[in-house]
């Protein structure tokens, strides 16, 4: 009991030392935490509005989007739903967003039509292989997503020949380039439609601009915390959750008509199908270029059934690896690219 009373004694003294030290009084201290909680009303009230604001914008942009309504399952027969490219069939898988796989498929479309070659070398780094991709002689005829392909791959290169590493990276970091040529390829097919493109990219306009300006409100709370406290950081955490919101709304909706949204359900269902062959213990592939399960997300699956059952190799690829070689090259070139898919909308 004595050390207890010591105890509170002393932290007595060594707080009144603290505050002597400091200049500020007991009396002041208990002053400022009043007035900082009297503030937090103010702050957290503050908050709620510009949350409530963000809703009421959210639900204004709403009202000019129209949902794809009347459509069926996605069905799948024994190949390909149409006669969409990989890279135009991914992009409506999903749901209207190109990405890396679909570029990667892109090369492998390419190769098929003679438009470059592929060559694994002999030198390995650290056990890892090396393609490289050479640029072919028939470049005729080429769809706009694929020039751009190639006008990305590669670039200013004198050779025309460029690693397959280094192809992957130049398309993640010009990918743009090859999105819009998809988008429009799809635009031109009647597969976009444009209202609901204008409601995406008011989501979208929105939700950086609410993400800037809770950056902004954070940077200027250190000016605030003395007489405010943590509180001002309501505004902040009230526009990050707007924010949010514009996102996950952002990204249930969908660029597509209804026909392209329909026509992306039977190739999701087809990816599904193709999904299900790759685990079956058979030597049956279906008759359709590997382009489509790689642009359809299932190059790690099919790369990995190839390994099982070896197939003959396209003329265009040249390896010294053996009959595993050409499922080697199929996982290379598709390796992390689904990881790099956007997130997937509804509908």
């Amino acid at each position: 009991m004595k050390r207890a009373t010591w105890t509170v004694v002393l932290s007595l003294l060594l707080s009144t030392l603290a505050y002597a030290q400091s200049g500020v009084t007991p009396s002041a201290w208990q002053d400022a935490q009043r007035s900082r909680a009297d503030y937090a009303r103010v702050w957290v009230g503050a908050g709620g509005i510009v949350f409530a604001a963000g809703l009421i914008v959210l639900f204004g942009i709403w009202q000019g989007y129209e949902p794809p309504r009347d459509l069926q399952a996605g069905a799948a027969g024994d190949g390909p739903p149409d006669a969409l490219s990989p890279a135009l069939a991914g992009a409506l898988a999903s749901r209207g967003r190109a990405s890396l796989e679909h570029a990667v498929a892109t090369i492998l479309v390419l190769a098929d039509r003679g438009a470059l070659r592929v060559e694994e070398s002999d030198r390995r780094t650290l056990g890892t292989r090396t393609y490289h991709l050479t640029r072919g002689a028939d470049r005729s005829g080429l769809a706009p997503h694929e020039q751009a392909v190639l006008a990305v791959v590669y670039g200013q290169e004198r050779n025309g020949s460029v690693t397959l590493a280094k192809a992957r990276k130049r398309v993640m970091g010009h990918l743009r380039h090859f999105a819009r040529a998809v988008m429009a390829e799809l635009d031109t097919a009647g597969l976009l439609d444009q209202n609901r493109q204008r409601t995406r990219r008011a989501y979208l306009r929105l939700m950086l601009i609410q993400f800037a300006l809770a950056l902004a409100a954070f940077a200027a709370w250190p000016l605030l915390v003395g007489a405010h406290g943590a509180w001002p950081l309501a505004i902040a955490a009230a526009l990050a959750a707007a924010g949010i919101v514009s996102f996950i709304t952002y990204g249930l909706t969908t660029p597509l008509t209804n026909e392209g949204v329909q026509r992306g359900r039977h190739w999701r269902a087809y990816r599904d199908q193709l999904k299900k062959l790759s685990r079956q213990k058979n030597e049956g592939i279906p008759a359709v270029s590997l382009a489509y399960p790689v642009a359809l997300g299932l190059a790690s699956e099919w790369s990995k059934h190839l390994k099982q059952h070896p197939i003959d190799t396209p003329a265009w690829f040249h390896s010294s690896g053996g009959p595993s070689a050409y499922a080697m090259f199929i996982a290379a070139a598709g390796a992390g690219a689904h990881g790099n898919s956007p997130p997937h909308q509804a509908h």
